[in-house]
């Protein structure tokens, strides 16, 4: 171990960039699988065609995955999420159309109605079925207000298909189910495998005891594993009146979404020395205001990827009037994002916006700014 004329080595959590590539690839296929979806309803495209072109997209991405186990998940959850988005949107088209069909009936005259093949109307998109009664229907409130709630109720089942994230179903312990975000599973995966080879390099150093920072309110997956001892050669025992454990264990704990290696965890560990006790990194209410940073900036992600597939999703259904002034709506969001976390001192990732890997915005962090 170092000497106690040095400085105790910090073995920090994983920086959230190493998990960047890696979630790309899974929203870029989400947001695919979410055009092809929303195309093949629309416009009419043979579920046969659809499925070949869902698991083209998927078997894409999980080649990228390199462990075998993940991989399964991943593509198990992409194959759920796909049928669970193709139906819930194939509902809600159909209930709209019936609908429309049914306002139509009422509002046109009988005459117009002979007029028109109402079943060759009703096989093109949205778009085309609007403009092909708006002629017949424009002329009075009536029919405007039709119009309007039909697109109305189009765009709400898109905007809910555009914010619907793939989810894996995973068992816990005791056996029963529980849905997990992919993202989510994915970057703590990665994050994982991040932490582990970076404790061999300290495990190399010598380094055998750490403590697990300490803060208070912390997530309950972290709290009862803060402020402990652990060891990284896999002993346990007890030194100076201490219990410490195989830090290892605790890292597999919740399928890897633990202390250090957990989903945004901010703790570190801290190279034991004698006489040392438990480390204490922020007063609650430093905490509260850090954590409450955190959720601003997860919900700003969020947002802006929920309105960035919206948009591309508006303008396969047609709306591209629409679609320019969603985008208009996330670049302006965006650039609020940005400065939020400058003006917090925190750092932003673009990657964690970024729903396709042809967006033409690259990598890049914009590094933690001191005050």
């Amino acid at each position: 171990m170092a000497t106690n004329n040095n400085p105790p080595r910090q073995i920090l959590s994983p920086d959230a960039s190493v998990s960047g590539p890696m979630i790309v690839t899974l929203q870029s296929a989400t947001t695919k699988i979410k055009e092809l979806i929303t195309q093949a309803i629309l416009q009419g495209a043979s579920q046969e065609e659809l499925t070949k072109q869902l698991n083209r997209v998927i078997a894409e991405a999980c080649e990228k995955i390199r462990d075998p186990t993940l991989k399964k998940e991943i593509r198990n959850g992409f194959v759920v999420s796909a049928k669970k988005w193709y139906y819930e949107l194939n509902q809600t088209i159909k209930i709209v159309n019936h609908n429309l069909r049914n306002e139509v009936r009422k509002t046109l005259p009988a005459n117009t109605l002979y007029a028109l093949d109402l079943n060759a109307i009703f096989n093109n998109s949205p778009k085309q079925i609007i403009d092909s009664f708006r002629p017949y229907m424009d002329f009075n409130s009536k029919g405007i207000a039709v119009i309007e709630d039909y697109e109305k109720s189009v765009k709400l089942g898109i905007k809910a298909l555009a914010a619907d994230p793939p989810i894996s179903t995973r068992l816990t312990k005791e056996g029963k189910p529980v849905k997990v975000s992919l993202r989510n599973r994915v970057e703590m995966a990665v994050r994982y495998q991040a932490n582990i080879d970076d404790l061999r390099r300290f495990q190399a150093d010598g380094v055998k005891l750490v403590w697990t920072s300490s803060h208070p309110n912390c997530s309950p997956r972290c709290a009862p594993h803060q402020g402990k001892l652990y060891s990284l050669d896999g002993t346990s025992g007890t030194i100076n009146g201490i219990r410490y454990t195989p830090l290892a264990d605790v890292l597999k704990l919740n399928g890897g979404n633990s202390i250090i290696n957990g989903y945004n965890c901010r703790h570190r560990l801290i190279e034991y020395r004698p006489g040392s006790h438990p480390p204490t990194d922020y007063t609650e209410e430093e905490i509260k205001r850090e954590y409450a940073i955190d959720q601003r900036q997860r919900h700003y992600e969020n947002t802006i990827r929920n309105m960035k597939a919206e948009e591309r999703l508006l303008r396969q259904a047609g709306f591209t009037k629409e679609a320019s002034e969603l985008r208009k709506k996330w670049q302006y969001l965006n650039k609020n994002y940005e400065a939020f976390s400058m003006r917090n001192g925190r750092p932003f990732y673009r990657w964690r916006t970024r729903i396709s890997e042809d967006e033409v915005s690259k990598y890049r962090l914009i590094m933690k700014i001191k005050k």
